[in-house]
């Protein structure tokens, strides 16, 4: 990403020294020497989006398969989080920040198995029921002078 604003909210969110859920599942299940699948966040015109969304899940370009590693069965490839470069870089770091955590999420499940293009998941509901309280915990830890209050809204 080029934009100082994303890239300063990216780099909070994965911070190899937060200790929250979200963080540390994002540091230890993508990138480094124990992972076979990238997530790489993009920045896209919003041209990209439905009206009023800030970031996405790119179900087309993400590919992610079963492999074979020493008779295990691993996933491999490449998630893509596309963020939108027009809206955010004008909202608190704090939203962006929690707009990258809930990304983030997507990919974990995805890595996880879950297909969230599935009919059967409401992918916005498992989110919302599952890991509020995760998203606000670890913006509660990137960014403790934020109101427990505010972080959950």
């Amino acid at each position: 990403m080029k934009n100082p604003c994303l890239t300063e909210a990216y780099k909070s969110a994965i911070n190899a020294n937060l200790k929250n859920f979200i963080s540390t599942t994002i540091t230890q299940v993508f990138g480094g020497k124990n992972s076979n699948i990238d997530l790489i966040f993009r920045e896209m015109p919003k041209t990209e989006f439905g009206e009023g969304v800030y970031g996405q899940y790119d179900q087309i370009d993400s590919h992610v398969r079963e492999a074979k590693e020493n008779g295990q069965t691993i996933y491999v490839g490449e998630i893509f989080i596309d963020l939108n470069i027009d809206i955010l870089p004008s909202r608190p770091k704090e939203f962006i920040t929690a707009v990258i955590l809930h990304e983030s999420l997507y990919a974990y499940l995805t890595q996880q198995g879950i297909a969230l293009d599935s009919l059967y998941i409401n992918q916005h509901e498992t989110i919302a029921s599952a890991y509020t309280d995760k998203i606000a915990t670890a913006l509660k830890e990137i960014y403790p002078q934020c109101l427990q209050r505010t972080v959950r809204h």
